[in-house]
């Protein structure tokens, strides 16, 4: 579900790209583009947040809350 959602946002991202560069909307750029993001920004999260620790879990007030 996670990646889905990335993946959705990144799409959306790539075509924001192509309009920047004043290209047509590509379909299959896009859906490309979308994945090699979206396991560049997960494989960022997972040596930045799970090898590391990069940041402290908190309990205030009954609700656990991630101090960077």
């Amino acid at each position: 579900m996670i990646f889905n959602t990335l993946n959705t946002l990144s799409h959306e991202i790539q075509h924001y790209y192509q309009w920047l560069d004043d290209e047509l909307f590509d379909e299959e750029e896009a859906e490309y583009g979308a994945e090699e993001l979206t396991y560049e920004y997960l494989s960022f999260y997972k040596e930045n947040f799970f090898k590391k620790k990069v940041f402290n879990l908190y309990k205030i007030d009954n609700v656990k809350a991630i101090i960077f």
